[in-house]
């Protein structure tokens, strides 16, 4: 057993690896790393002059019998074997069990070499040195991750045994699944300071309707209108408490059993009030009203005077420089969602045209709230409003979101805030490993589609003498209540696709738009790539395929729109640097008839094209006045400019067609996004070199600008900047009835607590048909356990409770809002083995053929087991077990994937070392207890250098699931 202080050291060890792994694994770094591995190798006593038993054969790590690293990686990347048993020469004879050491030094090896990899795909190449593509490194690690799976799946250890996951003595999913036990809404801060006194956002002309029904009813059933009025408070000072006290009469009188309470929300950390009063000290107590919906009612709240809110997504901080035509941009710093009020209401005035913030504001001017959006999220990519009030948001993700994992290294997120910009959920989409979303639509009935490109494995594909990225266009549909629908991919014979607009139809049909590089459904490229549009019927069944663009030009769709009046769709996007709308006459299931095309001019871009009445409205960019309209509403003022044009459905030239540019004179103004609501266009992105701004050299600003559809006349304009003078907005959703008293009240437009699905499917990023299997004795048979359509928490476990029969008892666990799944042992005599993958695929192949079931519900791989105790110390006798903490998200893909990469694999052979150590000198009763009994105190450098490099350590690593690690 390793002691307590040899822990330390090994501690010490990994901090200072990982640290070093930051540095790009230099060769000073590197070597101390290997210094501190060897010292702990002396202090646990592993090394070929250790007391490690008469009869044990040196170790590999001792002798130098694995290859260098440049060796290592041409074996592997050759297509040699990771792990060859047979090849493992020992270097003595004997051992109470020679195919352990045999075994143990294959696996060494094999570990070996996958770090070396990994190592190769970290390091910076240098100038003239020959190096190996990523691609073929990935390849090769993935054949390794097979590898190693394959060959512990055999059981090749006796005296103990190794699992690619964990150790650990129970499991509990870290990831969530509603249960609708949630009841209450609590709102933002809505008031700082002394509650006895007036609350500035409770006075004036304060009026709303709270609608409650019955959570059980027919949804034909009337519900109970309670209209609020404040004025009906007369003389009594209106107080948070009061307000409260005041509200819960009327709710009372009502008949209704829902009920108002003030919420304590902590001090104030600013100088100013959320309403923009100033007067606020930090320390302050800020105040809020928490919402309590009984049981049995549903709630929801309403205004009778509103006005259009605008919801803006964007990128905060980073370096950022504009090029010709676009944008170039570093990652930004944060992301966040804006939320901003258009109209004279109850809330107040709106802005001013082209108002600007100041820098580094927490809450721009005009804005109505201004939050953070969810760890892990690192661009908004499409954004859209529901009936409801509710906000959508397509999210391209990495890591792990709101608690949920993101398989293979990026994926796709569907976010759905309410109108106070509070989060009610994130979903990531299935399938989504190392893929990109691009648009979104939200139908009449809440039904929600998301469309992007997942990336393709291989990852490149051969073009001649050239390599590209491949990629296939997919949509996917929710309902209302979230669970999927169904789900398509459009695959481009030798070439890529990706979907850029999505629409929905009528009828419930959905239709589709991208660009491609190749053929879909065997039709014709025309040029370099194409545009093309797809249906779907409402249950998913493909339709139609069509492709167009100029013939030997770079053709890029950005967006379609469906009018319900003629049944035609509108795609628009740039056909050989030329903004150009194209008209599609549906014809049911039927290929679609083209019909007329309208060429606007040169551009630099189109962002997206909507409908209004018999007006459609198409967005862009350009360096130049090129767009061809009868009226120019507003002229081309800066470098460039964005603009919204307004032609009719027929697609002729009418006097009535305008544009209006939108730009300040020496900026560079980039539109990203566009979108349409109750007669006005409105575009959103950023400028550079305003000369109007407050913003310092360099920086950029975001705009959002509203355009009247029937004058083109600018009917809204606001600049904001955002943290480090940097904004990059890339997604806007306009709600008409957004902007009410309900926001200075903290109050979403529409329902709180909105009855969610309960399904996993629903929940994680989980499809029917994946599955994980369960083992209950070292190396014996795979029970297959698979989610379905209709699986919850609670069908699952009981699933699961089959196939652990009495080695083990799974149950669902509530936890306020949602429940969560647990798995103990009976006994310690139980074994529980959990696998991603059936025994005769190895790890890596998750990621590509289905979704890692054990990981999305935050459960880990490897084996849940009691440790029997005697005495209180560990039983020696019991079979010893190692968790190597090997993942299916392990990849080589990045040089920061690859260096965590290298951090795992440097403990999994620690492991194997430990076993090691074990293997020659089993632990006794005696040797534990002296162990034990070992407590001297380090120095206190030492210590704290231990401690510094355990926080790096655990930084890097992050979270992982429920259980003590064995």
């Amino acid at each position: 057993m390793v002691n307590s202080a040899t822990a330390a050291y090994f501690n010490a060890y990994q901090g200072q690896l990982a640290l070093s792994l930051l540095g790009n694994a230099s060769n000073s770094a590197s070597d101390t790393a290997t210094a501190l591995s060897n010292y702990y190798a002396a202090k646990a006593g592993i090394g070929a002059s250790s007391a490690t038993g008469t009869n044990a054969p040196a170790a590999p790590w001792t002798t130098g019998a694995t290859p260098d690293q440049s060796t290592a990686v041409q074996n592997a990347v050759s297509g040699q074997p990771f792990i060859n048993p047979s090849a493992a020469t020992l270097s003595a004879p004997g051992g109470t069990s020679p195919a352990d050491y045999q075994n143990l030094f294959a696996l060494y090896q094999g570990l070996n070499t996958m770090a070396d990899l990994a190592r190769a795909a970290s390091a910076t190449p240098s100038a003239g040195s020959p190096s190996v593509s990523t691609a073929k490194l990935q390849a090769a690690f993935a054949a390794g991750m097979s590898q190693v799976n394959s060959f512990l799946n055999t059981s090749p250890f006796q005296a103990f045994n190794v699992t690619a996951g964990k150790v650990s003595t129970f499991q509990q999913s870290t990831v969530g699944v509603p249960n609708g036990a949630n009841k209450t809404y609590t709102t933002p801060v809505i008031y700082t300071g002394d509650s006895a006194l007036p609350a500035a956002a409770l006075q004036g002309d304060v009026k709303f309707t709270i609608s409650v029904s019955e959570a059980y009813a027919a949804k034909t059933a009337t519900p109970t209108q309670i209209n609020i009025d404040l004025s009906g408070m007369g003389t009594t000072t209106r107080t948070v408490t009061n307000v409260v006290n005041y509200i819960n009469a009327q709710l009372k009188a009502a008949g209704v059993f829902s009920t108002f309470s003030v919420a304590n929300l902590g001090n104030a950390t600013v100088n100013t009030y959320t309403d923009g009063k100033a007067g606020t000290k930090p320390g302050d107590p800020q105040w809020g009203f928490t919402v309590h919906s009984n049981a049995g009612e549903n709630v929801s709240f309403s205004a009778p005077s509103t006005a259009a809110a605008v919801y803006v997504a964007e990128g905060t901080g980073g370096a950022k420089t504009l090029g010709a035509g676009g944008t170039k941009t570093t990652t930004p710093t944060g992301q966040r969602i804006l939320g901003f009020q258009t109209g004279n209401d109850a809330v107040g005035t709106p802005p001013a045209a082209s108002s600007v913030s100041s820098i580094n504001t927490s809450l721009p001017t005009g804005a109505v709230f201004s939050n953070a959006l969810p760890s892990g999220v690192n661009a908004v990519q499409a954004s859209a409003t529901g009936a409801d009030g509710s906000v959508y948001m397509v999210a391209n993700v990495s890591d792990t979101v709101s608690g949920a994992p993101v398989p293979g290294t990026s994926g796709v997120a569907l976010l759905k805030y309410d109108s106070t910009g509070k989060l009610i959920y994130t979903k990531v989409l299935a399938d989504g490993a190392n893929s990109t979303g691009y648009s979104l639509a939200v139908n009449s009935d809440g039904s929600v589609a998301v469309a992007g490109a997942n990336a393709a494995v291989p990852a490149t594909a051969s073009y001649g003498a050239a390599t590209k990225p491949v990629n296939t266009a997919f949509v996917q549909v929710f309902d209302a209540t979230g669970a999927p629908s169904w789900s398509a991919t459009a695959p481009a014979g030798h070439g890529s696709s990706t979907a850029s607009g999505v629409a929905f139809g009528s009828d419930g049909s959905v239709y589709l738009s991208g660009t491609t590089s190749g053929s879909i459904q065997g039709q014709a490229l025309h040029g370099t790539t194409d545009s093309f549009i797809q249906g779907y019927t409402a249950k998913g069944v493909a339709t139609f395929t069509t492709q167009f663009g100029a013939a030997s030009a770079d053709n890029t769709s950005s967006g379609l729109v469906y009018d319900a009046t003629n049944n035609t769709l509108y795609a628009a996007g740039s056909e050989n640097a030329q903004a150009v709308v194209r008209s599609f006459a549906l014809n049911g299931a039927a290929a679609p008839t083209a019909g007329a095309t309208r060429n606007l001019g040169n551009t630099t871009g189109v962002v997206g094209i909507g409908l209004s009445g018999d007006q459609l409205l198409i967005g862009g960019n350009v360096k130049a006045p090129t767009i061809h309209a009868a009226t120019v509403v507003q002229p081309f003022t800066g470098v460039t400019d964005s603009f919204i044009a307004s032609i009719s459905t027929d697609l002729t030239a009418s006097p009535t067609d305008t544009v209006t540019y939108l730009g300040l004179s020496g900026a560079t103004q980039v539109a990203t996004a566009m979108t349409v609501a109750g007669g006005q266009a409105y575009l959103t992105g950023t400028v550079l070199n305003d000369p109007s701004s407050l913003s310092s050299a360099g920086a950029t600003e975001g705009f959002v600008a509203g355009v009247d559809v029937s004058s083109g006349a600018v009917s809204y304009s606001n600049h904001f900047t955002a943290a480090g003078g940097q904004a990059s907005p890339t997604a806007i959703a306009v709600s008409t009835t957004g902007t009410s008293v309900l926001n200075q009240l903290g109050l979403p437009a529409g329902p709180i607590n909105a009855a969610g699905s309960t399904l996993i499917t629903a929940n994680t990023p989980i499809k029917a048909g994946d599955a994980f299997y369960v083992r209950t004795q070292p190396g014996g048979p795979q029970t297959t356990v698979t989610v379905t359509a209709t699986d919850t928490l609670t069908t699952l476990a009981k699933k699961l409770n089959a196939a652990l029969g009495p080695a083990g008892k799974a149950a669902v666990v509530p936890l306020g809002s949602t429940s969560k799944l647990s798995i103990n042992p009976t006994n310690p005599d139980s074994f529980i083995q959990l696998d991603s993958t059936p025994a005769n695929a190895g790890l890596a192949s998750v990621t590509s053929n289905s979704t890692d079931v054990l990981a999305s519900l935050g459960l880990s791989a490897g084996v849940v087991r009691t440790v029997r105790m005697v005495n209180g110390l560990t039983d020696p006798n019991q079979l010893r077990e190692y968790g190597l903490s090997l993942t299916s998200g392990m990849n080589l893909n990045t040089q920061a994937a690859a260096k965590q990469a290298t951090i795992n694999l440097q403990a999994a052979m620690a492991t194997v070392k430990q076993a090691y150590q074990d293997l020659a000198s089993p632990p006794t009763l005696a040797s534990e207890a002296a162990s034990k009994a070992q407590t001297g105190t380090a120095p206190a450098y030492l210590t704290n250098q231990i401690a510094n490099y355990q926080a790096g350590l655990n930084r890097l690593l992050g979270g992982s699931s429920g259980g003590a690690t064995g």
